[in-house]
């Protein structure tokens, strides 16, 4: 399943990333834009273009809560890029 985030500034890809570790998952950055994060269940592969920011969900197991894992992500994302417009017009 993949799932694009358009409008996404890249500047809140770090802050998303740390939001996620303190979560207690793994997510290793390829390069600026691109990398994968990691958890027992299975793992999303992210990339950021001109498109926007893109995740690519592989389900290693049935256990998988994809459902979840979307509504967390998109919350997540949704939460990250309002937190940065409020700091670019304040």
């Amino acid at each position: 399943m993949t799932i694009t985030f358009p409008n996404f500034p890249v500047e809140v890809l770090a802050e998303i990333a740390d939001e996620v570790r303190n979560h207690g998952v793994d997510v290793v950055f390829e390069s600026e834009r691109c990398g994968r994060v990691t958890c027992d269940a299975g793992s999303l592969d992210f990339d950021y273009t001109a498109d926007g920011f893109t995740v690519h969900i592989t389900q290693d197991n049935g256990h998988f809560p994809t459902k979840m894992l979307i509504g967390g992500l998109r919350q997540l994302v949704e939460e990250g890029v309002e937190r940065y417009h409020r700091k670019v017009t304040a």
